[in-house]
């Protein structure tokens, strides 16, 4: 058995640097070979000092190789290409900017044992916040609650362990038709699952994501949710839901949040207040998506 764990890249050295550190100290299952590769998004080969450094410093083997199409599915096509090479039974996929705990591996491999290694599994991810951020959006950052096994209609590339024969046999990959959109690896998924891959979660293999101040914005977690409604409103029509039947549900949605926003407003409880106004945002951004509108989320990066 080979598992081959990837990390995609894009000018976020330091990140890169704390992410590879946390995989050498990892525990790994037994009688299992395992691979670190580290796929540079960057033509300018900005991570391979980071990958040079990680290598002398713990000695361990990490396999690097460069994306020149710049994108976040280009380069988890690149991963699947190495994986491939590499004869890899499992692929895992997690951030750059994530630290894995020391169970992590085994916890996922252990997960994925019960499903003969034929399923998706998908791990939790803990934000680390500055201390500075106040408790109004914090608290929008709280790990959503699933149920151990539950299963999941599609998930993210965060913290994943996939079956590389599933997605060989199905030929599956990232759509790269708009490289810089957001939203691909749910795509990605979705169709997987409709294909009849199964994918559970699991609350046993954790990783911490370290959020950058610029990302604890309203502002910025707008977009994110108005993207989020725009491969949500993929989904939906995907699933056979009428474009018009989706878009009047997201229109009502957008009142119906709108009216808490302000309520929530008057009666002074920011938190809430900021829940219902990132509800607009998704709704607004289903309702979007349904007229067909694409934002190049990976434009520009946050450090």
């Amino acid at each position: 058995m080979v598992i081959n764990i990837c990390v995609c890249t894009y000018r976020r050295e330091e990140l890169l640097r704390a992410c590879l550190r946390s995989l050498c100290e990892t525990s790994m299952p037994h009688n299992v070979v395992v691979k670190v590769t580290v796929v540079d998004n960057d033509a300018a080969m900005s991570a391979k000092i980071a990958v040079d450094d990680i290598r002398q410093r713990i000695g361990v083997e990490i396999i690097y190789v460069v994306e020149e199409k710049r994108g976040i599915p280009c380069a988890r096509n690149r991963a699947i290409e190495v994986a491939n090479h590499l004869e890899a039974d499992l692929l895992v996929f997690i951030d750059d900017d994530e630290i894995v705990e020391k169970d992590w591996l085994e916890a996922l491999f252990r997960a994925s044992g019960d499903y003969d290694y034929k399923a998706v599994v998908h791990g939790s991810v803990l934000a680390k916040l500055d201390p500075s951020v106040p408790k109004s959006i914090s608290g929008l950052f709280a790990t959503r609650v699933r149920a151990e096994r539950q299963e999941l209609t599609a998930c993210a590339t965060d913290n994943v362990m996939i079956p590389m024969k599933f997605v060989n046999r199905e030929q599956l990959r990232f759509d790269e038709s708009k490289p810089l959109a957001g939203g691909t690896d749910t795509i990605f998924f979705t169709q997987a699952h409709k294909r009849g891959l199964k994918i559970y979660h699991t609350n046993t293999a954790k990783v911490t994501e370290t959020v950058p101040l610029s990302r604890t914005r309203l502002s910025w977690l707008s977009k994110r949710k108005f993207r989020a409604g725009l491969t949500d409103a993929w989904r939906k029509i995907s699933k056979g839901r009428s474009r018009i039947g989706v878009m009047s549900s997201a229109l009502a949605q957008s009142v119906l949040f709108l009216f808490k926003t302000i309520l929530y407003c008057l009666l002074f409880m920011p938190l809430k207040r900021n829940e219902s106004y990132l509800r607009v945002a998704k709704s607004l951004g289903v309702f979007m998506g349904c007229l067909g509108v694409k934002i190049d989320s990976y434009q520009k990066i946050d450090f």
